[in-house]
């Protein structure tokens, strides 16, 4: 799941890439050649790191809700995985806000949003298929595709249509 890498990505880069910058004292301000970019874990320290690792653990989390979604005609997985990817979003507007790593938790969040989608559409299809596909027998015995309202052998109507008749 491309949510997954793209979380565990962020760990390194809020190790090593340069992306802060670090504040200046007003004495610096006078000095142009002071723009020096440091990475988030120098800037803010080790502790900025547990918001991607918490983002790599939800991301995983919904990787294993969507492919559970897979085997399953139920939605709840689904849901659970959509639920996911809304905390990821909005941890990254709170993280935004306070810390520079939240922008980089949205292709997270939308990612899961994308595939919990996703595996909802392709559950529900399943679902429709499957009701689609069962046959139903008329009275004289004879088995019928299930959206036919009359049997192909005698003519008759079929028992528990589910389209009336007019």
């Amino acid at each position: 799941m491309a949510a997954v890498a793209w979380s565990a990505a962020l760990i390194p880069a809020a190790l090593f890439l340069p992306i802060a910058d670090p504040q200046r004292t007003a004495s610096q301000l006078r000095n142009t050649s002071v723009g020096r970019w440091i990475s988030l874990t120098q800037n803010s320290g080790p502790g900025i790191l547990w918001i991607p690792i918490v983002t790599l653990v939800l991301a995983l989390l919904a990787g294993y809700l969507v492919t559970r979604q897979a085997h399953s005609d139920r939605l709840g997985s689904s849901r659970v995985a959509t639920g996911l990817g809304v905390i990821v979003l909005l941890g990254a507007v709170a993280g935004t806000v306070t810390f520079l790593i939240g922008i980089f938790l949205v292709p997270t969040a939308v990612l899961i949003l994308l595939a919990s989608g996703e595996s909802r559409y392709n559950a529900r299809t399943r679902s429709t298929l499957s009701t689609e596909r069962t046959s139903r027998k008329c009275a004289c015995g004879r088995e019928n595709d299930a959206p036919a309202r009359y049997c192909t052998s005698c003519g008759e109507p079929l028992i528990g249509s589910d389209r009336s008749t007019t």
